[in-house]
Parts: structure tokens; C-alpha cells; sequence
């Protein structure tokens, strides 16, 4: 837990140095529709992923005759 909390103080670190932002940092408000559009397709696209790579856990899963509780994963049915 400590190696996590470590690596987080570092990556926050790592972006208030940096001297370049970049326009999906910016509060949501202040997007302009094309940009709230593409970040809206980004979120979609990692959601779909996110999904699928958990699908495959639980067929994983499924495949080794665990029960797997279906109202752990919302929205999986």
C-alpha cells in the first residue's frame, strides 16, 4: 500500500512540474462541444473496455466452476 501511495506522490508530482496543460485537464465547464464530444468518446471507449476485459475475467471464472455472484458486476446483466 505504502509502494502505491509512493508512486502517486510522484505522478502528481510529475504533472504540477510539467509546463504544458493540456485541454482534457481543464474543468468539464470550460470545454467547448467538440472537446466535451471527444473526451465523452475517449470515456465510451475505456468503458467498453473496461467491460470486456471484465467479461472475460468472469467467463475465465465461470470456466473453473466458481460461483461468481452476478450483483457484484452492475450492469453485467
Amino acid at each position: 500500500m505504502d509502494a502505491a501511495k509512493e508512486i502517486e506522490k510522484t505522478l502528481v508530482g510529475q504533472e504540477s512540474g510539467r509546463e504544458t496543460s493540456f485541454w482534457w485537464e481543464a474543468p468539464i465547464d470550460q470545454l467547448n462541444l467538440q472537446q466535451l464530444e471527444e473526451l465523452e468518446f475517449c470515456y465510451a471507449k475505456h468503458i467498453n473496455e473496461l467491460y470486456n476485459a471484465r467479461n472475460k475475467k468472469i467467463a475465465g471464472t465461470t470456466n473453473t466452476n466458481e460461483d461468481v455472484d452476478a450483483s457484484f458486476f452492475p450492469g453485467a446483466i
